[in-house]
């Protein structure tokens, strides 16, 4: 089911604070008061220059600030988008009670253009819309789609997607994989396409959350997953499958052929990368490319939350087992970018310390 937000104002909350200071300087300044000019230092005046007040002058400061913001002037906006997943761990009520987790959880969150999330726990369905609350309450305007309960036994489980509405807007509707003739997953995957506020970066993305014990089947399952991508959005030659794959150690043979590493799939997080915030060294968590290379900026790896945010294991392991995993996108495709290897990227050595990707470099 899709969480929707209420109609935002036609103007940024920042513009709208700067035509008010402009305004009250306007008052300060006096209004109606005409400018005037010093003859006795200047010695001429052009009567066929118009006198214009202060009130007049200041208002049409305001309306050239709007118009270069409105018509993509602003020096602000930004080039490229971040695209993360992150499995937060048997999410629910336990996890939304702790004000400490949830501000960290929603930390992480703000480092992202959009984000799919994993493994929502909760049969009452309210742990989602408060991590919702939590990211926005520094006054961001993120927004949120969340996929219906899944799974094949009692313990249900949730996607969802969640953007900043800054960057990201939806460019169509949600739907979980159809998966009920053959069963292939336990948690089909929930697909969602999205595009960019400004450039010309559409994508169609999709999420899921293997089952562990049958990772050997439904990682190869999911080329029929990206075929199926390719209708959501029509002409969209942009798909991004991402999520908790189980992708290595005992549930999965990293190294192992299947049709999924043909040279039509690019997997953005490499092997010698480590997804998990215990004592495991495992790349379960990946980040799969179908088309869209020229938008692809070559950046990609895994945000470790415990070296930005000062965190020991044990605090780590809190917000959850698994890192969120990252890559960035240009919202244009003009221009050169790295080239991108047909197989498993190894770019990226495994993260450690100052090594690791900073919290203002994902925000780029």
């Amino acid at each position: 089911m899709a969480r929707k937000k209420s109609k935002k104002s036609p103007l940024p909350k920042f513009i709208i604070a700067i035509v008010m200071l402009l305004l009250a300087l306007a008052v300060l300044t006096g209004i109606g008061a005409r400018t005037e000019t010093n003859t006795a230092d200047s010695g001429y005046i052009d009567e066929n220059i118009p006198e214009i007040s202060e009130f007049e002058r200041y208002i049409n400061i305001i309306i050239s600030f709007i118009g270069d913001t409105v018509n993509g002037n602003n020096a602000e906006v930004t080039d490229t988008i971040t695209v993360g997943s992150f499995n937060i761990q048997v999410f629910g009520q336990s996890k939304a009670s702790d004000d400490e987790v949830m501000t960290t959880l929603a930390n992480i969150i703000r480092n992202f253009d959009i984000i799919a999330i994993q493994e929502i726990r909760d049969s009452s369905e309210t742990a989602a819309p408060l991590l919702l609350q939590y990211v926005n309450a520094d006054g961001s305007d993120y927004d949120m789609y969340v996929g219906e309960r899944l799974g094949r036994t009692t313990s249900k489980e949730q996607y969802a997607f969640i953007y900043n509405t800054d960057t990201i807007r939806p460019a169509g509707d949600p739907v979980t994989y159809p998966d009920s003739e053959y069963d292939m997953f336990h948690r089909e995957p929930y697909i969602m396409p999205f595009e960019t506020t400004g450039g010309d970066f559409t994508a169609t993305y999709a999420v899921i959350h293997t089952d562990p014990d049958e990772a050997k089947e439904e990682i190869p399952a999911l080329t029929n997953v990206m075929e199926y991508m390719e209708g959501v959005l029509p002409g969209d030659d942009t798909l991004i499958l991402m999520g908790d794959l189980n992708a290595d150690c005992t549930y999965f043979d990293e190294d192992s052929y299947i049709t999924l590493k043909s040279g039509e799939y690019q997997w953005l997080i490499g092997n010698s990368e480590d997804t998990t915030t215990g004592n495991t060294v495992c790349t379960y968590d990946r980040i799969i490319l179908n088309g869209g290379e020229e938008y692809y900026t070559g950046n990609s790896g895994v945000f470790r939350f415990d070296s930005i945010y000062g965190l020991s294991q044990d605090e780590s392991l809190k917000v959850s087992d698994h890192y969120p995993v990252y890559a960035k996108f240009k919202t244009s495709g003009d221009g050169t970018v790295p080239a991108v290897s047909s197989r498993m990227s190894e770019s990226s050595a495994s993260c450690s310390g100052d090594s690791c990707m900073q919290e203002s470099e994902v925000m780029s």
